[in-house]
């Protein structure tokens, strides 16, 4: 468990490449232990650091694992997560409509949870990568949806969301 929470803070600090090796070490201690909810949040963090590294293929098997025992277990928080990190490495992989099915399945499942940052953090996701299929309208949209949560919670991001509606860009 220290493991893995020094692994989140690392990677929240920007430190991926030391939360990495936390992430791996959880990960072993996990599987040795059995803990299978452990494991799932660990394979997940250690896939999505390896996207944000711009390991995509390396991080694909890591994320999808993680998804697979996250609907294992019935952690529907879980799948929301994973769905995400798996929309985030297959638009780094090039792979549009299959990023734009997981950031679907992470917004509902965000929805069904309540989580609401989280859902509003995916609806970006999602029309960014509207966004880079040329899909413009789509992307507003989702961005919007975006929005409307950060000022709801007054939740940082507000102005780089408003500021994607009117450009149409992620930049």
């Amino acid at each position: 468990m220290t493991h893995s929470a020094m692994g989140k803070c690392l990677s929240e600090s920007g430190a991926v490449l030391a939360a990495l090796d936390h992430h791996r070490r959880a990960l072993e201690l996990f599987r040795r232990n059995g803990n299978v909810v452990g494991q799932a949040s660990t394979l997940n963090n250690l896939g999505f650091n390896l996207a944000r590294l711009g390991n995509y293929a390396e991080a694909l098997p890591y994320c999808q694992e993680a998804l697979a025992l996250a609907q294992q277990l019935g952690n529907p928080k879980g799948e929301a997560h994973c769905s995400d990190s798996l929309g985030y490495v297959r638009r780094g992989l090039g792979e549009h409509e299959q990023a734009i099915e997981h950031y679907h399945r992470a917004v509902a499942l965000f929805v069904e949870t309540g989580a609401k940052i989280a859902e509003a953090s995916a609806w970006t996701s999602l029309g960014d990568t509207y966004a880079e299929t040329n899909n413009l309208d789509a992307a507003r949209d989702a961005w919007r949806f975006a929005l409307e949560i950060r000022e709801q919670l007054d939740y940082h991001g507000a102005d780089a969301t408003r500021l994607r509606i009117a450009t149409g860009s992620t930049e």
